[in-house]
């Protein structure tokens, strides 16, 4: 702040990029000086507002066998879609879990991922993925639990409508 004078402009710019991104907030606040004293207020903010469109990443369909068994290979086929309105320019991955239930939680053993390239507004990507059931899995109902964008690659509007349960696998 100039000599005798009460106020300054202080320039923000904004760097702009292709991805979407969250609203980010700028904060300045003058701390008092031997020369000086803060005034009220002494601070403020500016929210820099994101102009890009988002991505959202889902599991738009899964398919596997209707059996399998303890250390047996299975191959399970999903299409990860991109359901937002804006590109996901990332690679990311749709990973693979094996669970009792249809919710993800950290009982659910992951079997592997593959890899998804990145995806316009509403592209789709589909894919078969060969699966190990490990040995020892004991006899039951399963489901596979595919989750879009496993590795939190993409930024996106919505991140926890990602997962998709297939139908029972016994």
């Amino acid at each position: 702040i100039d000599a005798d004078s009460s106020t300054a402009t202080v320039l923000i710019t904004p760097i702009d990029d292709p991805s979407w991104e969250p609203d980010e907030t700028v904060y300045l606040t003058v701390s008092p000086g031997a020369a000086y004293g803060a005034g009220s207020p002494s601070g403020a903010s500016v929210t820099i507002i994101s102009d890009d469109l988002p991505p959202d990443l889902i599991v738009s369909a899964i398919s596997v066998p209707t059996t399998a068994g303890a250390d047996t290979d299975i191959t399970v086929t999903d299409s990860t879609k991109n359901q937002g309105t804006g590109p996901a320019s990332e690679q990311s991955a749709t990973g693979f879990y094996l669970s009792t239930n249809t919710t993800w939680d950290a009982a659910d053993l992951f079997l592997g991922s593959r890899s998804v390239p990145a995806l316009g507004p509403g592209a789709i990507d589909s894919l078969p993925s060969v699966l190990h059931v490990p040995p020892g899995t004991a006899t039951g109902s399963y489901y596979i639990l595919a989750k879009a964008d496993t590795n939190n690659a993409v930024v996106e509007s919505l991140e926890n409508n990602n997962i998709k349960a297939s139908s029972s696998i016994k």
